[in-house]
């Protein structure tokens, strides 16, 4: 089981990740952008129980999508951690400069158990290697 931080404006993607995951058993937290400064993520790190995962929908805002990345990859606390990009056909612009800022991977939408499970374990396995 692994916390996946999600980094979304929008309900609908929220909802259909949380579902996929919880399945799986992962817990899913919700994250808005004013949770995504570096006071404030590292806050959550020390208190809770920390992220393993975080995604961020590139649909529900484009133009912010590289600044969300950068914002987990440069806090000290949240650095290490993988960071997947949600994004449906036609968002290769928002993908390319999340990954030039440091994602790690692309889940694509709409979300499907038999892609957004294996891509998400992939990342959580790549990131945390058994032993």
């Amino acid at each position: 089981m692994a916390v996946i931080s999600v980094v979304t404006d929008c309900e609908e993607t929220a909802e259909q990740l949380a579902a996929v995951l919880h399945d799986r058993g992962h817990v899913v937290r919700l994250l808005s952008d004013s949770e995504l400064t570096g006071e404030r993520l590292s806050k959550a790190e020390e208190t809770e129980q920390a992220t393993g995962l975080f995604v961020v929908d590139a649909d529900c805002s484009p133009s912010e999508t590289a600044s969300r990345v950068r914002a987990i990859t440069e806090e000290w606390s949240t650095a290490l951690t993988p960071v997947l990009v949600a994004a449906s056909a036609g968002s290769e612009r928002e993908i390319a400069l999340a990954c030039a800022y440091g994602a790690s991977g692309l889940l694509r939408k709409p979300f499907r158990t038999v892609e957004t499970v294996p891509d998400t374990e992939s990342a959580l396995a790549a990131a945390y290697p058994a032993g």
